[in-house]
């Protein structure tokens, strides 16, 4: 099932276009999704909670206009 796919920290990378230790900073600042515990030393998340965390971003830039 594809809304059961556990993805790494590579493909969540890869997908939003942004780097490993930006995606770590976001987690610390709690405004990205913990992943879950898969083994010693690695983890992932669940391709649905990604999704979810890009549906809930905005669409458009908060740039005011000048």
């Amino acid at each position: 099932m594809q809304q059961d796919k556990i993805v790494s920290v590579r493909d969540v990378s890869a997908q939003l276009g942004l780097s490993k230790a930006t995606i770590y900073r976001l987690i610390n600042d709690g405004a990205f999704p913990r992943p879950i515990s898969l083994s010693r030393g690695r983890v992932g998340w669940k391709l649905e909670v990604i999704q979810e965390w890009i549906d809930r971003r905005p669409t458009t830039s908060k740039k005011t206009a000048a």
